[in-house]
């Protein structure tokens, strides 16, 4: 699972040699040039949440028909349970969903890291995927400028629904296994 798309990353680096030598000679035309600089930087920043939230509207692949809905922080997973495949799309990688077949799941855990003594508060709510041995890492919900995470409201709601989806994802692998389908039928490395 590719959470970076580096590649992006660096062709945006590497046309900024490009943009500075339009910049430099483009002022010189003319002061509207200037306005090429921030277009770039809010293209560089911006562009990454503009194209996840566009390929999130965009549909699967035909024979994926998604049963349930994940969004976390900076990832949404879509669960297939008819046909045991697991669609994810990160905001870092929103160039194409990847699929990954149910099997390969070893485990999915939700942890909470800094509850307070008092079980009121959390600093973040994680997913901890295991596919294939390797272990990915997704924040559901973090503490946001004004504090922690109430696990009264907000919270716990995050925290039901990331349990909920785990939970329906080791079903399926369960009815998998005990329909004789353990073996993943995808590629090994998607």
């Amino acid at each position: 699972m590719k959470k970076v798309d580096y590649l992006y990353y660096i062709v945006m680096l590497a046309l900024w040699p490009l943009v500075d030598r339009l910049l430099s000679t483009g002022t010189r035309i003319s002061p509207l040039f200037f306005w090429l600089l921030p277009l770039y930087a809010a293209w560089f920043i911006g562009s990454p949440f503009l194209l996840y939230w566009l390929r999130q509207g965009l549909p699967f692949k035909k024979s994926f028909h998604a049963s349930q809905e994940c969004k976390m922080e900076w990832s949404t997973f879509w669960l297939d349970e008819e046909r045991g495949e697991l669609a994810a799309l990160f905001i870092l990688n929103p160039f194409h969903i990847q699929y990954i077949a149910v099997p390969r799941i070893d485990s999915m855990d939700v942890r909470l890291d800094g509850l307070t003594a008092d079980r009121k508060y959390v600093q973040q709510i994680c997913v901890l995927l295991v596919i294939d041995g390797k272990t990915y890492r997704m924040r559901a919900c973090s503490m946001g400028r004004f504090g922690p995470v109430g696990m009264d409201g907000y919270g716990g709601m995050v925290l039901r629904q990331v349990q909920g989806f785990a939970g329906a994802i080791l079903e399926v692998k369960q009815r998998m296994c005990e329909d004789g389908n353990c073996n993943p039928t995808f590629p090994k490395r998607v």
